[in-house]
């Protein structure tokens, strides 16, 4: 992201650069400045992106933040134009400020993976178990056929009472009205007996079935594991299968979700 919003105003000092006329450095916004300018720029190019992944009706609306940015430093657009125009005719000191917002990001990332780490820490193992989806393998898989090894059994070991849920959108080829029985979600417990799901839900999801198959454990027995599979395979089968978006969650004996 940041290379591509140096790139962006590298084009646009560009084509600043077509005049004739030069510009001084004492006319264009000081090196401090700028510098907050452009990290501002930077973190409105991470919002624009999310908002136009969540309303693709706005994805054209850019120009109303970056104004907002030069009011906000009480910076005129005459003045900023002025900037990028030296800077075109100056790349040198250009790249120079650039490397030191990357350097400002990086440091910042490097700040939120340690306060992660440091809230991980001091998560109980019930709520560092369940402040992660659960699925094991990868979660997209497109598969022609269904092969006799299932890569979509799973087992997780677990010693936490409490509800589990899993989940997958699917799509089958040809289809398969009766997708939901092909899933399953037991819990098995420490004196060798097993439980399955015994509510699956199926609703549609643009053109895939999204399943959802959840279980809770018994609190009158220890638990040892959780397991199940996605697909259950069935011999000689020739089938198109698109899974994706495969998660599986664990709440809470008191029914309380965490995320």
């Amino acid at each position: 992201m940041m290379q591509r919003l140096l790139y962006i105003l590298l084009g646009i000092s560009l084509l600043a650069s077509c005049s004739t006329n030069k510009v001084n450095k004492s006319e264009i916004i000081n090196d401090d400045e700028f510098i907050e300018v452009l990290k501002d720029f930077h973190k409105s190019e991470g919002i624009i992106s999310i908002a136009k992944l969540n309303n693709k009706t706005h994805k054209n609306d850019t120009i109303s933040p970056y104004n907002y940015i030069l009011k906000k430093h009480n910076v005129s657009r005459a003045k900023f134009d002025k900037t990028l125009k030296y800077y075109s005719n100056h790349t040198s000191e250009y790249i120079h400020l650039y490397d030191s917002i990357n350097i400002f990001f990086s440091l910042k990332q490097k700040e939120l993976e340690m306060q992660i780490e440091e809230d991980l820490k001091e998560m109980t193992p019930k709520q560092q178990f369940a402040s992660k989806n659960l699925w094991p393998k990868k979660q997209e898989w497109v598969l022609k056929s269904i092969p006799k090894n299932n890569p979509f059994k799973f087992n997780l070991n677990t010693s936490f009472q409490g509800k589990y849920v899993l989940s997958a959108n699917v799509f089958t080829s040809p289809n398969i009205p009766t997708i939901e029985k092909r899933v399953e979600l037991l819990v098995n417990y420490q004196d060798g007996t097993s439980e399955k799901s015994h509510n699956i839900l199926k609703t549609k999801w643009k053109n895939y079935k999204r399943l959802v198959a959840t279980i809770v454990t018994n609190k009158n027995k220890k638990v040892k594991s959780i397991s199940g599979n996605i697909i259950t395979y069935i011999k000689g089968e020739k089938r198109h299968f698109h899974l994706k978006n495969i998660e599986i969650k664990y709440i809470n004996k008191e029914n309380r979700k965490i995320k």
